[in-house]
This record gives structure tokens, C-alpha cells and sequence, in this order.
């Protein structure tokens, strides 16, 4: 009786750039579809797209340029290292990669900024975050500039006489962390100034928290930076598993930077949550120019305002005014108000009574 052949076992070996290739489009299809919600949400909220929005999808775009590049790479060495024209287009390929990685995590940090910036009105608590951002743009700038001119004029980076890139790529990744940690703890310190409830604090913090993600990307790809010294010379499987991080840290970047935007968050941004904490104007009609006080409230409440008047003939007429009243919005009277209804009906008033009552 014949032997009956049997088709060959596929090898179960799944090489380190076929790993990165998979992390890479998972990465990709997710913070697609979360920048396709952040701006989703703002337009079915009836909300004007602003610069924080541009900056967040062109951060998008850079990432998935910064993708394909890596695809490229991690394609040409699945099998063993090129050789030939391949190593070149391989070099290529990773110089792409890192001249896109910079400006797609410094721009999604500035997406976060200028978001910050925008929903934070004191005064005190913008000058922070003005600063970060200079520093954010400087580093842009000088980094991408630097890693454009690593070897000089050439592309081939891996094979040219290149400045230090492990020392390089570790002072990138140490000031990616300390502008991380302030996107992360600055909206705390906002939020720990204002009047509300514990769990209402810990939802609007823990939005901002998610950064701390990215940071830990940031940090596994310091790790492994210094493991491979930044080339698949010198150690391949630690080189990937760097690669891999990097891709885990841009996807991240462009995430969390939409997570705030999410329906349910930005829901809470809209109703006052990083509003100025010094408390409901007191006084109505005082001033024309006034911009009064506001509340460091979240919540709705129904205030009553009584205002006694005295009338041409001597007579004393109440008016009560009771107004549903939210922290998002400001007359210029000083009174705190939303689109709700008022109801105003007369009220009796005391006689010889000619003070505000509140």
C-alpha cells in the first residue's frame, strides 16, 4: 500500500515585522475611527470644527503616512534582511518613518493644548498652557529638523556616518514624557479647584488620565531604543519590538487626544466644567459692562431673584424671576444664564421696601 503524502506544516513561526504589520493596522483602523467620532460628535452637537480639530485630523494623516512607511520596512525584512536594492528601499522606508513620527505626536500634543486652552477662561491657568505649547512647537521644529539631516543629505541611515541617534531619539522621548505628564496632571489641578461632586471630578479627570497610556508606550520604546541602539544591526528582535512601540505610541497620541471629545465627555465639557471658580454673580443690572462672576457649579439650579421697585405713584411692586441657570454661559449684565425659560410674575412686596432682595 502506498503512502499517502501529506501536505507540508505551515511554520507556526510569526516573525517580529509581520507582528508590527498586524499592531500597525489595528492602530491605524482605531484612530481613524476615533478621530471620525471626535469630529462626528462635534458636528451633531451643532458645533463649529476649530483649530484643535485640523490639527487632530492632520496628526491622522501623518500617522498613517508614518504606517505605511513602517508596513514598507517591516514587508521588505519579513522573510530575512534585505539585501541589495532592498536595503536601500528598507533605509528609506525607516527614515520616512521617523521623519513623520515627530510631527505626529508634537501635533497631536498641540491638538490637546489648544483644546485645554479653549475650555479653560482663566486667565491664570491659560499662561501654563501657552508656555507648554511654545515648547511643544520648538521641539517640533528642532527635532524634525535634526532627524531630517541625521547623516547629512542621505536617506540611507543605516549605512551612513549618522550622529548619535540612541542619545538623540532618548532626549525626544524624555521631553514627549514631560509634556505628556502636564497634559495629565494640569487638567486635574483645573478640575481639583472647582466645586463639585468627587465622581463628577474623577469622570472629567480620568479623560485626560487616559495619557498616561501613551506615556507608558513612551517609555517601553525608551526601553528598547536603548536595547537596539535605534538599528536592526546591531540587535533585530529588540529593533521590532521597537518599532512596535512607536507605532503604539503615535496611535495612542491621536487617541487619548480624542477621548475628551467623546459625546459623553465633551457633554460635560460643555456644561462648565473647567469654568472659572469664583462663584454666581450677586448682583443684576448693576453695570452695563460687567461681566460679573460665574459659578463653580456643574450642576443646574433654579435661583429665585426678588427686586423691589418703587413706582411713580408711590407704590412698592415685586418682581420674582426664577431662571434655570447653567455655568456655560454669561451676560454681560452679570446675570449667569441658558437658553432655558424665565418666568417672571409680580410678587407682593412689603411696604417701605426699596433694597434688592436676593
Amino acid at each position: 500500500m502506498d503512502a499517502v503524502e501529506l501536505p507540508p506544516t505551515p511554520d507556526p513561526y510569526v516573525s517580529p515585522p509581520q507582528v508590527v504589520i498586524v499592531v500597525g493596522w489595528l492602530l491605524v483602523s482605531a484612530f481613524v475611527v476615533a478621530t471620525g467620532v471626535r469630529l462626528g460628535t462635534k458636528v451633531s452637537m451643532k458645533r463649529l470644527l476649530g483649530v484643535d480639530d485640523g490639527l487632530i485630523v492632520l496628526a491622522m494623516v501623518l500617522g498613517i503616512g508614518q504606517m505605511v512607511a513602517t508596513f514598507v520596512q517591516a514587508r521588505l525584512a519579513k522573510v530575512e534582511m534585505p539585501t541589495g536594492e532592498d536595503w536601500i528601499s528598507f533605509q528609506q522606508a525607516f527614515y520616512a518613518s521617523q521623519l513623520l513620527f515627530v510631527p505626529t505626536i508634537c501635533i497631536a500634543k498641540l491638538s490637546v493644548l489648544h483644546s485645554l486652552h479653549q475650555i479653560t477662561p482663566v486667565r491664570e491657568h491659560k499662561a501654563p498652557i501657552i508656555a507648554f505649547a511654545v515648547i511643544v512647537s520648538v521641539i517640533l521644529l528642532a527635532f524634525e529638523f535634526a532627524t531630517g539631516f541625521q547623516c547629512g543629505t542621505s536617506s540611507t541611515i543605516l549605512s551612513s556616518k549618522c550622529f548619535d541617534q540612541t542619545a538623540f531619539w532618548e532626549a525626544f522621548g524624555a521631553l514627549d514624557i514631560v509634556t505628556d505628564a502636564f497634559i495629565v496632571i494640569f487638567p486635574i489641578y483645573i478640575v481639583s479647584t472647582l466645586q463639585m461632586g468627587l465622581k463628577f471630578k474623577m469622570v472629567v479627570a480620568g479623560v485626560f488620565v487616559t495619557r498616561i497610556a501613551a506615556i507608558a508606550a513612551s517609555t517601553s520604546r525608551l526601553v528598547y531604543l536603548s536595547r537596539s541602539r535605534a538599528t536592526v544591526l546591531f540587535s533585530p528582535y529588540p529593533f521590532w519590538i521597537f518599532t512596535v512601540c512607536t507605532c503604539i505610541e503615535s496611535g495612542l497620541s491621536i487617541i487619548t487626544a480624542c477621548i475628551p471629545f467623546l459625546k459623553p465627555f465633551f457633554e460635560s465639557l460643555e456644561t462648565g466644567m473647567l469654568a472659572p471658580s469664583h462663584g454666581l454673580a450677586s448682583t443684576f443690572g448693576t453695570t452695563a459692562g460687567g461681566s460679573g462672576n460665574r459659578s463653580k457649579k456643574s450642576q443646574n439650579s433654579n435661583n429665585s431673584f426678588k427686586l423691589s421697585n418703587r413706582g411713580g405713584e408711590g407704590l412698592n411692586v415685586g418682581i420674582s424671576v426664577s431662571r434655570r441657570i447653567s455655568t456655560h454661559s454669561e451676560d454681560r449684565a452679570g446675570l449667569i444664564k441658558e437658553g432655558g425659560e424665565a418666568w417672571v410674575h409680580q410678587v407682593p412686596s412689603p411696604p417701605n421696601s426699596s433694597k434688592h432682595e436676593v
